[in-house]
């Protein structure tokens, strides 16, 4: 695969990468980097694009067996900045219901974080959290907590359903982790 056809793809699945030139640039090194930290299939390189990363960008629109670009991209801008520890985590939660997971939305820009009247340091803007569709995935906090799979769990509270996953633990920022997850519900 040449360059200029990786570009092209990755800027049409929502890891800009600048103009499609050829170059491997700084625009090309950030792409690159969004793109392994999206995708459960590459391992990026230092300096260059290798076989793994060319077998992963030909896996697109898929970034892990069950979710797509399409799934977790932001509903604004279109950029498709996810991280694979999420969508790992997903994978284990489908196979454990042995059920496909809607997701509502992923990954979301400042300016769609906004405009949904998200949280000022939302998870959704770090590629970290995910709102899933609790109609399909109706698995009680107990359990959801249980599987020690999220470190986040936002429950809606009419249902008693878990609508919100996430992986606070990873910024830094929270004591939360998976076996001792954050819980907190909300009305919608």
């Amino acid at each position: 695969m040449e360059l200029k056809e990786a570009q092209e793809i990755l800027n049409s699945h929502g890891f800009p990468t600048g103009k499609p030139d050829g170059k491997y640039d700084s625009y090309m090194r950030e792409g690159l980097q969004h793109f392994q930290q999206a995708t459960t299939r590459a391992i990026i390189t230092a300096g260059g694009l290798g076989p793994r990363e060319v077998a992963a960008i030909k896996y697109l629109p898929k970034l892990s067996p069950h979710f797509s670009v399409s799934e977790v991209r932001s509903k604004g801008n279109g950029n498709c900045y996810i991280r694979s520890t999420l969508l790992h985590g997903l994978e284990s939660l489908r196979t454990i219901i042995g059920r496909p997971i809607v997701l509502v939305n992923g990954y979301r820009d400042p300016v769609e974080n906004k405009r949904v009247g998200g949280a000022s340091r939302s998870l959704h803007m770090w590629g970290l959290a995910v709102d899933i569709s609790s109609r399909v995935v109706n698995v009680p906090l107990a359990e959801m907590k249980a599987l020690g799979l999220f470190s986040g769990i936002g429950v809606n509270r009419s249902t008693g359903l878990s609508s919100h996953l996430d992986m606070r633990h990873l910024t830094g920022y929270h004591k939360a982790t998976p076996r001792n997850p954050s819980v907190w519900f909300y009305n919608r």
